[in-house]
């Protein structure tokens, strides 16, 4: 949590976007549902992980409360189509 938290304040301070990861399986909900007791969009959101100067890629793995928040920060979506055919989805 305190890396995302200086990261934030990082990209603030100069002005650049940021681009994560999030939606790209299972496990990842597994994992911060277990350590965190939340699925991993609305910890990102906790932690300015989302917003106009963000990009999320993947995000393959999501539901409908998961879009609503993407869309309601404004959080722009890079799918990766050639890894996700290579995994499958």
């Amino acid at each position: 949590p305190g890396q995302l938290k200086a990261l934030r304040a990082a990209a603030d301070r100069i002005g650049c976007r940021i681009t994560i990861h999030l939606g790209w399986g299972p496990l990842e909900n597994e994992i911060t549902q277990r350590l965190y007791g939340m699925n991993s969009l609305p910890y990102a959101r906790e932690h300015g992980m989302l917003g106009r100067d963000v990009i999320a890629t993947h995000c393959y793995v999501v539901d409908d409360a998961d879009l609503d928040l993407l869309a309601e920060t404004g959080t722009h979506i890079a799918h990766c189509p050639f890894m996700n055919a290579f995994r499958g989805h």
